[in-house]
């Protein structure tokens, strides 16, 4: 089959929707060849169950505190073992946009779209020696104007450096931020970064979409609000269903098994 993580994502997804059963991601890696992958997707054929929605109790402070994903608990030690990796584990891009620009429209879209997804205002903690997500009632990664660019394409790739090597602090955030550049020619440039315990790379192309979308429905005069419902499962949602799967425990035994006997690792503490 070849490809990445996150092309063998988007196929065990597509498998899933056209087949109604859920493929794990590993089955991918374990038969890369398509005819075998094929034969062995009979074995997963339990039809999807709907993911509830998880009960949510807002903290005095108006933040919502859910269980995190195994992912997110993997990149929290990663990130807690090395500073760095905070920053390595960034996610950013973002599109040229040419022709006049409504900034107010720009500014309500992502707006409307950090409201819509709560990943966008989480931030992650330790609480009772357990990784935990935090939902923010408000989004705070933006929006402002950067001031415009020299018109070169040094000047250019110098400020995009400095915003994507910004510092990333896992429990205060943001962890999706925005910004805008105001070129000489008055073109602009749209800047997202997003960490990746709460997005990859599927998620900034769906983001763009979803921004223009809203974009196009607030200069048309439409409730950004109301012109796409918010989606549903969110992420804590999923999060909340993995902790009590018992998917989870299948896939911590295939673990135990593959590992069993392997020496012990040395990691830094």
């Amino acid at each position: 089959l070849g490809g990445h993580s996150l092309l063998a994502t988007r196929l065990t997804h597509r498998l899933g929707r056209a087949l109604d059963i859920r493929v794990p991601l590993r089955l991918v890696f374990e038969h890369p060849v398509l005819a075998d992958l094929a034969q062995h997707l009979p074995r997963f054929g339990d039809r999807h169950l709907p993911i509830p929605r998880a009960p949510r109790v807002r903290n005095p402070d108006g933040t919502i505190t859910l269980p995190a994903t195994s992912g997110q608990k993997r990149l929290w030690l990663l990130c807690s073992l090395d500073p760095r990796a905070a920053r390595a584990y960034r996610i950013a891009g973002g599109a040229s946009i040419s022709g006049p620009l409504d900034r107010r429209a720009m500014v309500d879209a992502i707006g409307e779209v950090a409201r819509r997804h709560e990943v966008l205002r989480t931030t992650l903690r330790e609480e009772h020696g357990e990784v935990v997500q935090v939902v923010h009632p408000e989004w705070h990664g933006g929006f402002r104007d950067t001031a415009p660019v020299d018109g070169t394409p040094e000047g250019e790739r110098e400020l995009l450096a400095r915003w994507t090597e910004a510092a990333v602090d896992l429990s205060e955030g943001p962890l999706f931020r925005a910004d805008l550049v105001r070129r000489p020619d008055d073109t602009h440039l749209l800047m997202l970064s997003l960490h990746h315990t709460v997005a990859d790379g599927w998620t900034l192309t769906l983001l763009l979409e979803e921004i223009a979308h809203l974009y196009c429905a607030s200069v048309a005069g439409e409730s950004p609000a109301e012109s796409r419902p918010a989606p549903h499962p969110q992420y804590g949602d999923f999060a909340h269903w993995q902790a009590g799967s018992p998917r989870d425990e299948e896939g911590l035994a295939y673990w135990r098994d593959r590992l069993a006997g392997a020496a012990e690792p040395d990691l830094p503490t």
